[in-house]
């Protein structure tokens, strides 16, 4: 499931994921545990990433 945020109204999760700039894309596993994080991707290279 995707989750958009705006990073001005969520401080907090900005605080605890340490986003240091926009758009960041952070995958979770189901426990809450970061898994992935990059940048801005194209639609192509986003399903290349999530795929893996």
């Amino acid at each position: 499931m995707g989750v958009k945020l705006d990073g001005d109204l969520a401080k907090d999760l900005v605080s605890r994921f340490h986003v240091e700039g926009y758009p960041t894309m952070i995958v979770l596993d189901s426990s809450g545990k970061e898994i992935k994080r990059f940048g801005y991707r194209s639609s192509t290279e986003m399903l290349g990433i999530l795929k893996r």
